[in-house]
């Protein structure tokens, strides 16, 4: 006979949040481990946000680490699920804190293009010019990887346009963009006031192209 902790467990996979709902009023464990995961961890893999939200909310542990040194927090950072990691800030998450690979969550959303997922961020806290462990802001990675879309998220928050790489060469988001013939994002930085004689550590300037060029392309 199935106990009630695999009973609860299996209520969260099949997202019957009234099953759930009964189970914890019978007193089952909102923690209760099962092959070493919790109802919240389990809900986060599934994707199941509704149900991940209504246990944080009945007061799970959601600093409870997986094998992996993961927490729920960086488990849905990285799966994308914002309503999960709303919740999460909300009962005290740090958003600013290293994930376990050194990574900000802010880098994350803004390396994948994770356009809710960033702005629940930033509503939560999170610095928009805080660095990962690269030395790279969320504004530099997402003018490198192209995410316009992203740009004037993190604009609206005070992102510094100017803010290098604090690694490598020291690139402004601008030559980033350049580099990597982000033209539409070249063309928001430059809306945006950025300045067009930042250059790297070597003095260079978007390596090379002259401005009339790459206005002309923008």
């Amino acid at each position: 006979m199935a106990s009630g902790e695999q009973h609860l467990h299996l209520s969260v996979r099949e997202n019957d949040k009234e099953k759930l709902g009964e189970l914890l009023g019978a007193g089952v464990d909102i923690n209760c481990l099962f092959y070493g995961w919790t109802p919240l961890q389990v809900a986060i893999q599934e994707g199941n946000e509704d149900i991940g939200v209504f246990v944080i909310e009945k007061g799970c542990d959601y600093n409870f680490h997986d094998r992996h040194s993961v927490t729920p927090f960086e488990d849905a950072v990285n799966r994308n699920l914002s309503k999960i990691v709303g919740a999460l800030i909300s009962k005290g998450a740090k958003p600013n804190e290293p994930l376990s690979t050194g990574n900000l969550a802010v880098c994350v959303a803004a390396e994948k293009s994770y356009k809710e997922l960033l702005q629940t961020l930033i509503n939560g806290g999170a610095s928009v010019n805080s660095v990962n462990n690269e030395g790279a802001t969320p504004l530099y990675i997402a003018s490198k990887e192209g995410h316009s879309e992203l740009i004037q998220t993190l604009l609206n928050a005070r992102a510094n346009v100017n803010m290098p790489c604090e690694k490598g060469e020291q690139h402004t988001p601008l030559i980033a963009a350049t580099a990597a013939e982000q033209f539409d994002v070249v063309k928001l930085l430059l809306k945006n006031n950025c300045d067009i004689n930042a250059p790297d550590k070597d003095g260079w300037l978007h390596y090379g192209m002259p401005m009339g060029t790459m206005m002309k392309k923008v």
